[in-house]
């Protein structure tokens, strides 16, 4: 993970940014890079972990022997990724451009009951809003449709919006945002 973190997160958005400035050269011009959020933390519900687990395929282990903690990894990559994007920040060298953290906290991951700000998945798959709860699903039916199914028949790729921010969840990246500008 951490390979990935220092190549997508830092080396190849400290390219990305330079090519932004070069690209939006008016001083005026504001360039924001916002960190990311824990997908799950200590206050996730381990139940949900594994269904999740189940929905993602992964085989079902109790958590004794799960090899790498899903929450460690979670926090550890939340961390991780925003200082690496706040490198990438300064590496680009260019006062226009800023990083942002996103306003969540532990609280506000998955499977935290009343303050999570991510789209829980909906694991029923006759349930009328399988498999999450997602404005935007319509509009991505069509392509989902053309995607493999699994195994209980259920589209594998509306879950595409799973763990992203709800509409709350933007509002709160959004005031981050604004107090930067």
């Amino acid at each position: 993970m951490d390979q990935s973190i220092t190549q997508h997160c830092s080396r190849e958005m400290t390219f990305l940014l330079k090519y932004i400035a070069n690209k939006f050269t008016d001083r005026a011009c504001r360039i924001r890079v916002i960190g990311y959020f824990p997908i799950l933390s200590e206050e996730s519900s381990r139940e949900g972990i594994l269904e999740l687990h189940l929905a993602l395929g992964i085989p079902p282990l109790p958590p004794v022997l799960w090899p790498n903690s899903p929450i460690e990894l979670a926090i550890d990559f939340w961390r991780k990724s925003d200082a690496a994007l706040a490198k990438s920040v300064d590496d680009a060298d260019d006062r226009r451009i800023a990083f942002v953290k996103s306003g969540f906290c532990e609280k506000n991951a998955l499977f935290v009951k009343d303050t999570t700000l991510l789209r829980a998945p909906v694991f029923a798959c006759d349930h009328p809003e399988y498999p999450v709860v997602d404005k935007v699903y319509e509009a991505r039916k069509k392509v989902c449709n053309a995607y493999p199914q699994d195994a209980q028949n259920c589209a594998l790729c509306p879950i595409a919006s799973l763990g992203h921010p709800i509409e709350e969840g933007a509002q709160r990246y959004r005031e981050a945002i604004l107090k930067t500008l």
